[in-house]
């Protein structure tokens, strides 16, 4: 495409140059965001100065070209190649880009606050919202607290991610793998969760008020008093587990599951799955945890005066600050070695 081209149809409000190849065309100081240049080639095209904010250049060609100068904020650069670009006071600041992007030598965009999109990427707080996220994978990465507004994470993979207090409001997430994801206290309002995968989910105060949960799988993924479900959604039909004092979980598979600061007084535990599982500060007083696995789990500060562990297997480690002393112990065993 020839720059009068570009131009003509850019001034007519087309924002979307997808798949084109582009003839060393000068953009020098343009205003060009928001801008798809998806999988185009602008091999030496000339940016400097220009305004890229939020443009996406997934998988597209920059190869040589001018970018000095640039601003890049929230650029989507996944798997973009740029080589040989000049990027000399170019702002990368929330920028994103993976491990199939190629900068030039040298270059370090995460000294500039570029966020890697990856396995056990650290993103906590990132402001990344309204981006184009499709497929990505994300599993065991840390999003906690990260504005994901209204972005597009379509089949991406973010089976147990940390997403705490994340903003998901108006996100697509259809057909996302958040197997055992952490979305505790998260906004998924109006989000599209249709076809996800959010098995053993923690959805302990997430607000789901107006989400779309078509053909969501939510097999024992938990929740408590807290958390703001759509209208005439019927979590139990579900099979979602419900978390609160006197909850019936007879060997519900709770294995990993974040329950730090749970209230399960009175609950019915026994045989339950929990190893791996966060208990740290959680009010287990007077629940039945007999025959309950909680080998690797972390049972820090809680709460076992008058519980029921007999027959359990009780973690080697992490018993640190527990006081079994108040707790039914008969036939209890270690993850090696009887503690009765």
């Amino acid at each position: 495409m020839k720059a009068e081209e570009f131009w003509l149809r850019y001034e007519a409000g087309q924002r979307i140059f997808c798949n084109l190849t582009f003839c060393e065309i000068d953009f020098n100081r343009c205003d060009l965001s928001d801008v798809d240049f998806w999988h185009s080639d602008l091999t030496g095209a000339n940016f400097r100065g220009a305004i890229l904010t939020k443009a996406d250049f997934r998988d597209s060609v920059l190869e040589n070209a001018d970018l000095r100068q640039a601003d890049l904020r929230q650029a989507n650069l996944r798997g973009a190649n740029l080589t040989g670009a000049l990027l000399d006071n170019s702002i990368f600041q929330s920028a994103v880009y993976d491990a199939n992007t190629q900068f030039p030598e040298a270059a370090e965009p995460w000294k500039e606050q570029a966020h890697y999109i990856g396995p056990q990427a650290n993103l906590a707080s990132a402001q990344i919202s309204y981006l184009r996220l499709e497929g990505a994978d994300l599993a065991r990465a840390n999003l906690n607290n990260v504005q994901l507004q209204a972005a597009s994470l379509f089949g991406a993979s973010l089976r147990q991610a940390q997403l705490k207090s994340a903003n998901l409001i108006q996100t697509n997430l259809s057909e996302a793998d958040l197997c055992q994801a952490n979305l505790k206290g998260a906004d998924l309002r109006q989000a599209d969760l249709s076809y996800a995968d959010l098995t053993q989910a923690n959805l302990i105060g997430t607000n789901l008020t107006g989400t779309n949960l078509q053909s969501a799988e939510l097999r024992q993924a938990i929740y408590d008093e807290t958390t703001r479900l759509p209208d005439n959604f019927e979590p139990a039909s579900a099979g979602m587990l419900w978390i609160g004092p006197g909850a019936c979980l007879w060997h519900a598979d709770l294995s990993s599951a974040c329950l730090a600061g749970a209230n399960l007084s009175g609950a019915v535990l026994l045989g339950a799955n929990l190893s791996g599982a966060d208990l740290w500060g959680a009010n287990l007083s007077q629940a039945d945890l007999s025959s309950a696995d909680l080998s690797q789990a972390n049972l820090w500060g809680a709460n076992l005066q008058g519980t029921d562990l007999r027959n359990a297997i009780l973690p080697k480690t992490a018993l640190q600050g527990v006081d079994l002393s108040m707790a039914i112990v008969e036939n209890t065993y270690s993850e090696q070695s009887a503690v009765s």
